[in-house]
């Protein structure tokens, strides 16, 4: 935990979770930094993260943007008063539910779903991967069972959390991905 003289940094506020021991570098200038195993490094002003922990502002684009950045080995980016308000749409994070679909199915697919590699994913944790809150990744992963692009072996119900157990790419599942993903000339 960290104390500012008008608040204590104690939580991620883009989901809500405590930060672990560890995960918080020092403070020592109006910059926080941490890093989570559910969204990647993130790197936020303080005022920015006092908005965040009290207004209403679309969190899970922004951990899936974080994530994203992470996932591909780039430095974060610096989370202020303008990106919260719209600036993060610069860095174009899927919004509608079949691109947010699509930019997960991609996401598998990299981390390695093209070896067959099994997953499990806990909603209300794992959200960021889809750009969504934990109730729209509820209805990704069921959307991408029922388009035959992903299986899974068991759904544990903790309402309104599900943790997937034994999710992979199918056959069609690496496909779709392929073909969403770059080129190569």
């Amino acid at each position: 935990m960290y104390k500012t003289n008008s608040m204590s940094i104690t939580r991620c506020p883009l989901t809500g979770y405590d930060l672990k021991a560890g995960e918080l570098k020092p403070v020592t200038s109006a910059t926080i930094e941490y890093e989570t195993e559910y969204v990647g490094k993130v790197k936020i002003t303080l005022p920015a993260y006092n908005d965040l922990m009290n207004g209403d502002f679309e969190r899970w684009l922004i951990a899936g943007i974080c994530l994203q950045r992470t996932l591909d080995n780039e430095e974060p980016i610096l989370i202020d008063s303008d990106f919260i308000r719209g600036g993060y749409k610069k860095y174009n994070p899927p919004i509608a539910f079949e691109e947010k679909c699509q930019a997960f199915l991609k996401r598998l697919y990299k981390m390695g779903g093209r070896e067959n590699k099994t997953f499990e994913f806990h909603t209300g944790k794992t959200f960021a991967l889809a750009y969504s809150d934990y109730e729209e990744f509820n209805r990704i992963l069921d959307h991408l069972k029922t388009e035959y692009f992903i299986s899974y072996s068991k759904v544990h119900e903790l309402r309104p959390i599900k943790v997937y157990m034994g999710v992979k790419l199918t056959s069609t599942g690496k496909a779709e991905a392929e073909k969403a993903l770059p080129k190569m000339p």
